[in-house]
Parts: structure tokens; sequence; C-alpha cells
């Protein structure tokens, strides 16, 4: 090497193999020459797993409260991540200039701290105990609490950052909550929903356990009286492991033809899912009124069906043999392969609804593609690479 004994060195260490991941200095023999490095581990983020045991405690308070859940947002997810990185960095506890709503939690311990995302949430629910119900409003010591349960709130995101014996989590929610205007309290925190004899019951039922998943009918014996009931099975929904495996399938093909990768948004994937349910509720094929572009996959079979996410984009991409690469553009036989590829299209959601026989999978792409403006097919239909 010119210019210098040691110019730049980079080290990489993984989280794992380090007992205090936070600072860790060692000495290197490098030509000769010791060098000190101070190797500092900036923390890990809050993945898939921590973010889905994230929403799923929230949504479980917010269910005691007869309050409707949330769905993850990415944007916010991104902006509470940069702010957790921050509040790390400088080893602070202050809110963000955000103008959605905001909680944050801090936590140190001389031991390796190992959060699964629960553990903020039960802190911040934990000030019900403090609650005032016959005064409704705003205080400091229940803010965390009536943020979490706030029912005009419908989406949520969150970022973690620790470096091994310190952490902060912080969630970010929209619309905000904790609005001081007139009436908002009452009607935003629900008290817990108690019941009366049997206010709600509410019955989960494995989808393994049901031949004919659609529509049951059982007869409970509660308080010394039947209850008739039909238990409806609205069908499976596109789960953790449906969506990765269909946005994994987009982008495999995707890279064939040179494309960029795509990534997941819980704004899309919701009104996926919305439309998904419609369609199986009314037992028909039709597009939404969306303003993204939109494919729909639909299977029906005598037998149970058991879909991974992969098999409507491998159905939509087949769609390539069609495709004429000589005269590019948009025919109703090959516009669910050119959607699946579409260059500029780089964010996607998904909806599945199934009642065992029939299943109904809604993907959702933005920016829309199909545009059929002069040369737009060119630039973002690519041939196979």
């Amino acid at each position: 090497m010119r210019g210098g004994e040691v110019g730049l060195m980079h080290i990489s260490i993984s989280f794992k193999t380090l007992k205090a991941p936070h600072l860790y200095r060692t000495s290197l023999q490098t030509l000769g020459k010791h060098l000190e490095l101070a190797v500092i581990f900036r923390g890990t983020m809050a993945d898939a797993s921590f973010q889905q045991v994230f929403l799923e405690a929230h949504n479980a308070y917010r269910a005691k409260h007869s309050t409707p859940p949330m769905t993850l947002n990415s944007e916010l997810s991104a902006t509470a991540q940069k702010w957790a990185d921050h509040l790390l960095a400088n080893m602070t506890m202050m809110h963000s200039e955000t103008k959605d709503g905001e909680n944050i939690f801090n936590k140190s311990s001389s031991a390796t701290l190992n959060l699964t995302g629960k553990e903020a949430v039960d802190s911040w629910y934990s000030e019900i105990k403090d609650y005032n119900w016959s005064s409704p409003g705003f205080t400091g010591n229940t803010g965390h609490f009536t943020q979490v349960v706030w029912k005009d709130s419908t989406e949520l995101g969150v970022g973690m950052a620790t470096n091994g014996n310190t952490v902060f989590v912080v969630g970010q929610y929209r619309p905000a909550g904790n609005i001081s205007n007139e009436g908002y309290f009452e009607k935003n925190v629900l008290p817990l929903d108690e019941g009366g004899e049997v206010g709600l019951m509410h019955i989960s039922i494995s989808f393994k356990t049901l031949k004919a998943p659609h529509l049951y009918r059982t007869s409970l014996q509660t308080l010394g009286k039947h209850l008739e009931l039909a238990v409806i099975f609205r069908g499976t929904m596109a789960d953790a492991s449906f969506q990765q495996v269909f946005l994994e399938a987009h982008n495999a093909y995707r890279a064939k033809h040179s494309t960029p990768p795509m990534t997941l948004n819980s704004e899309l994937s919701a009104t996926a899912q919305k439309w998904a349910d419609h369609l199986l509720a009314n037992m028909t094929m039709m597009h939404s009124e969306t303003k993204d572009g939109e494919n729909i996959f639909n299977k029906s079979s005598s037998a149970t069906l058991n879909l991974t996410g992969k098999e409507a984009v491998d159905s939509w991409y087949s769609e390539i043999k069609d495709y004429n690469w000589s005269s590019p553009g948009f025919t109703g036989n090959t516009g669910h392969f050119t959607q699946v590829v579409w260059k500029d299209s780089t964010e996607l959601g998904v909806g599945m609804a199934t009642n065992g026989n029939t299943v109904f999978v809604v993907g959702q792409y933005r920016p829309a593609g199909n545009i059929s403006n002069e040369g737009y097919f060119e630039k973002n239909v690519l041939p196979l690479g």
C-alpha cells in the first residue's frame, strides 16, 4: 500500500460474537505497528419480528377496550427508527418534532438486553392504573397509555436502537392521539369491555381443524342456556410469511429483467386485504377503484387450498410468453406480467382471503404500472437480462 502505512481499515464484527457489543477495543499488529481501534456497534434495529410483536401487543390491548386494530406503516417505522438511532447516539430521552403521535421507551441494564417488541407496549399500557376515568383527559403520567388505545389512530410504526446495555424504542402513530379538543378523550379512550352476562364471545377456530371452514354451526352450553351460534370463518389473511414469499417472488422475477426490487408497504397491504375480503364475500372477480396498480388472482378447488404467496406471482408472470417485445404496450392477456416487472413500481402490498376451497389474492403496486404514455413500456418492461 502506497502513500502511508495504513490508509483505511474497515472492520465488520457480528453482533453474535460480542458479549458487550456497545464498545470493543482491540490491538492489531499491522505492518509492524500497533493500531488501537475503537469499534462502535450502532445497535440493532426493529426487524420484521420485532415490528410484528409490537403491533400485536398494541392490538391485544386495544381489543380490551373494544378499539379497532392498527396496521403497520413502513414510512412511520422509518422515521421512528431514525429517531431511535438519534436517541441512542446522543444517549438522551426526548421527543422528535413529528406531527404524528409518539411514544418513547428506554431501558438500561448491566446485562445484555434482548427485547421482543412487547416490553415497551406493556410499560406504556401499565399507565392505565393512573388514568382518571371520571375526568378523561391528558396527563403526563398516562399519555403513553392513552396513545396506545386511542381509537382514531389506525397506523403505527416502530424503531428500536440498542448498544446491548441501553435500548430505545420509538412508536409513532397516525393520526396522532392525545388530542385535547372537547370530547376527544371520551370518544377515543374507551373503558375496558367487561361485558354483561354474555357481552361478546370471540371464538377462534384453527383453520386446520375445519374441513369446511367457510361455515360452522355449533351449540354451546352457557350459564345453563343453549346458544345457537353461526360461526363464519372469514378466511385467512396474508400473514407476514405470505407477504414475504409474495415479495420475494416478485423480486426474483424482476431481477431476471435487471429491474430493482420492490419493498412491502403496509398501507397497500391493508387496502389489498380489504378488497380480497370483499371479493371472497361476494364471490366475484373485479378490480377495486384504487389509483394504485392492481393484480388479482383467483383459484377454486374441491380440495383445501394452502397457498404460500408464490402461486399468484407465478401465474401473473407466466403471461410473458404472450408479450410482444417487438411492439411493447398493454394488452389484456399480459397486463399482470407487465405490472410485476414494471420498473417504476417500487412498493407493493398484498391481501389474501380464502374459505378453504376458493382463494383470492390481490396485489397492489405504487406507483402504478401499465402506463400507456409513449415510451413508458419500453422504459419499464425490460427484456430478460
